[in-house]
Formats: C-alpha cells, sequence, structure tokens
C-alpha cells in the first residue's frame, strides 16, 4: 500500500462541508454532496433528497389506488362473518324454543286490539318467551323505546340511501347479544283482521356505531307464522326464485316495503354465494 495514502474512517466537521483532502481514500460523502449531484469518482452510496421524494411520491399514489378496495373487502368479510354469528345464534335459540314449545305454528301469539301499542306488546312477549331466555346478552329495555336512546343518531337507511325509519322509531323490542349485535323484535300483519303474518327481528350486527344501513350492517329475519310455515330465513319465495342479475338489479334499487323486495334480494344473494359478499353485490 502506498505511504501516500491514508485510509480514514471518519471526517471531521470541517471535511464534511469541504471537498475531501488529497491522498485520503473516501468511505462516504459529505453533507453537500447527499443533496446534490453526486461527483465522478465517488461511489454512489445512497440517494439524493429528490430520488426519496420522488419514490415516496409514487407509493402513495399506489396506496391511494389500492387501500380503499384493501379496506371494502376487509369490511365486507367482517360484515358477512358477523352476519352468520348472529343469524346461527338465532337459529338455534329458536332450536331450543321449539323443542320446549313445539314448531313455530303451535306457538302461542298474545295479540288484542289493532293499535301499535298491542303490536309492540305482542312482539315484546314473543321476544321474550320463544327467542330471549335462549340468548346470551342482555335486555337494553323493558319495553319498546325509540332507537335514538340507544345512541342511532340519524335513524336506519336502505343501500341506496333512502330512508327506513327515523331515530324516533319505537315499534320494536331491543335486545343485545354478548357478541355485540343488536337485535329489534317486531311483528307484521293486518290489525284490523288481528292477522299476524310473521315475526321481524331486524339484526344490526355492529350496534348504533356501524353504517346502520339496511342490508349493509341491519338485517332482517322473517319468522312465517301462518299456513303452519316455520321457516326463518333471509328474504322470501321470491327473491329464492330470482335470476342473479335480478338479484343483484332489486338489492341495488329496492326501496321501502312493496318496490321488488329489494332488501331481501340483497340476503339472497350473501346466502346465494355462501356467506361472502361479492364484487358485485351493492356496498
Amino acid at each position: 500500500m502506498s505511504k501516500d495514502l491514508k485510509i480514514k474512517h471518519g471526517f471531521t466537521l470541517a471535511e464534511v462541508f469541504s471537498v475531501h483532502p488529497k491522498g485520503v481514500r473516501k468511505q462516504g460523502f459529505t453533507l453537500a454532496e447527499v443533496f446534490s449531484v453526486h461527483p465522478k469518482d465517488g461511489r454512489k452510496q445512497a440517494f439524493t433528497l429528490a430520488e426519496v421524494l420522488i419514490t415516496l411520491g409514487i407509493i402513495g399514489v399506489v396506496a391511494a389506488m389500492t387501500l380503499p378496495n384493501m379496506i371494502i373487502k376487509h369490511q365486507k368479510k367482517v360484515v358477512a362473518t358477523r352476519l352468520k354469528q348472529t343469524y346461527s345464534i338465532l337459529q338455534q335459540a329458536m332450536e331450543y324454543a321449539k323443542s320446549d314449545y313445539g314448531d313455530t305454528s303451535e306457538w302461542g301469539i298474545n295479540y288484542e286490539g289493532s293499535t301499535i301499542s298491542s303490536w309492540r306488546t305482542c312482539a315484546m312477549d314473543m321476544a321474550k318467551t320463544y327467542f330471549i331466555p335462549y340468548l346470551k346478552g342482555e335486555e337494553v329495555a323493558q319495553y319498546a323505546i325509540p332507537i335514538k336512546r340507544l345512541g342511532y343518531k340519524s335513524g336506519w337507511k336502505f343501500i341506496n340511501g333512502l330512508t327506513f325509519v327515523d331515530a324516533s322509531y319505537s315499534e320494536v323490542f331491543p335486545y343485545k347479544l354478548n357478541n355485540g349485535a343488536y337485535l329489534f323484535f317486531s311483528m307484521n300483519g293486518n290489525g284490523p283482521t288481528r292477522v299476524v303474518y310473521d315475526m321481524i327481528i331486524y339484526a344490526d350486527i355492529d350496534g348504533p356505531r356501524g353504517y346502520n344501513t339496511i342490508s349493509k350492517d341491519i338485517f332482517i329475519f322473517h319468522l312465517s307464522l301462518i299456513n303452519s310455515r316455520e321457516k326463518f330465513s333471509f328474504g322470501n319465495s321470491i327473491s329464492r326464485g330470482m335470476s342473479r342479475n335480478s338479484l343483484i338489479n332489486n338489492c341495488k334499487n329496492g326501496g321501502y316495503y312493496g318496490q321488488a323486495y329489494g332488501h331481501q334480494s340483497c340476503w339472497q344473494l350473501i346466502i346465494n354465494d355462501n356467506w361472502q359478499i361479492s364484487d358485485d353485490y351493492p356496498w
């Protein structure tokens, strides 16, 4: 090795801001060189500030394009998992009730009168008799209350943005499961003729903190109580017989009751896809 060549492993503060002394083998770059064009005789050991900023910009653009889709996929997976779990809990409770009271065609319905109050009382009695004893959770109220008292500030809406019920809605009896889902029990029928068609259970899988949207985080289960039927499932026979394109169109465009059973078509899509929310599901 030449006697004139000294191996230096560091630089003085003055050398950092100046040109390297002659005869010193270069082990790094000066601060000025890091933020400027690299000298011809120096092997590049770092990126310039401009290169770093360009790289970060590219990463930011890619993240902005892909991250929203990743978030949506995760949200759909969470919803489908919680929905299936809540459905299974209700199914199991109903099976226990059937073992004690027989199939649903034999269940007694305490219904007197044709007022809203009588519907509430009927739903509450049905819930406390056939479901709540077999569920794990807590009664958040002793009677039907406005949903705003449970934290729903703006009510519930349909997947297409139309209003389903406002925050003052109080025709349902609430119950909270241990998994965080809220159940709301109601009845459907003809008041003047005193005929009860089915029991309706609104299942909000994530409570007031979620989307508060029918078929996005609030799903409606129908328990038929006439003609000796004991089906407890999503939708109805009309939705089950529809093609996939019809289900998608109805789910996307359906509104309030009578408008192509839109919300029921959404549920049927999830069932048909083996408890998954597919890419073509209106979200």
